[in-house]
């Protein structure tokens, strides 16, 4: 093997006693890579084979490796795409698949359009989820079959609902002061933090306001739901008649 020392090879019938012989070599533990093996033979007559026949082979026993380019924030798509590389050290990385929250496992897609190199890009696309909490996992498999086990992993959150505001009621929807106007209210989701609200008047631009706790994102659950209370200070004199507010938030 790889130019080493002749080592002898076994008779597939249990002795080497015909003029056509099959044999058996089982090799020394090998490393990772290119190896080489030749072999010879001699006959009753003791002539020894001088044009040795070989045969070249790779081994492989190492899984390889993938990873995911994991989203670090929430993302408001129901279908995300995932980015990642999976690679080899010894030789081509020949399939990829993902699945999502435990589920069945599903083939990625390849950048270039085939998974035939040592180091390979790719690309998954979810079916549609829920919102909330969801994790993926991948593997690779190289061109000798070693499947990975040691599965690739990421987390993240979907949110694809709307928050919702709302105003508090005005003790009385008419008042003799036309600036400022104190109002306050709430934000609601049902799924992600809210993490901005603002408010216009009579249609015009949007404002900011301004969160009770002090900042728009470290509100606290409730009921299941995220919950920020807001307040708003009215910088215009305003005319005389009805004027209407208006509240959004992200």
């Amino acid at each position: 093997v790889d130019g080493g020392g002749w080592i002898g090879t076994t008779p597939a019938d249990g002795s080497f006693n015909t003029s056509s012989e099959n044999f058996v070599f089982t090799t020394a533990s090998l490393s990772e890579g290119d190896h080489m093996v030749e072999s010879k033979a001699t006959d009753e007559a003791t002539n020894v084979e001088t044009s040795y026949p070989s045969i070249s082979f790779v081994t492989d026993t190492v899984e390889p490796n993938t990873e995911i380019d994991a989203y670090t924030t929430p993302i408001n798509t129901a279908t995300p795409t995932y980015t990642g590389t999976a690679t080899d050290a010894t030789t081509l990385v020949v399939y990829l698949e993902c699945r999502i929250d435990g589920g069945s496992w599903e083939a990625a897609t390849p950048v270039d359009g085939a998974f035939d190199s040592a180091n390979e890009l790719y690309t998954f696309t979810t079916a549609t989820l829920s919102d909330g909490s969801h994790y993926i996992q991948a593997r690779s498999t190289d061109e000798a079959g070693n499947v990975e086990t040691s599965l690739a992993y990421g987390e993240f959150v979907t949110d694809v609902t709307e928050p919702e505001t709302e105003i508090d009621d005005f003790d009385t929807y008419i008042t003799k002061v036309n600036s400022p106007t104190y109002i306050t209210g709430n934000a609601q989701d049902n799924t992600t933090e809210i993490m901005n609200v603002e408010y216009r008047l009579d249609g015009g631009d949007w404002r900011q306001a301004t969160a009770s706790d002090g900042s728009f994102d470290d509100g606290i659950t409730y009921e299941s739901y995220e919950y920020e209370a807001f307040e708003l200070t009215v910088p215009d004199v305003l005319a005389d008649g009805w004027h209407n507010v208006e509240t959004r938030a992200y």
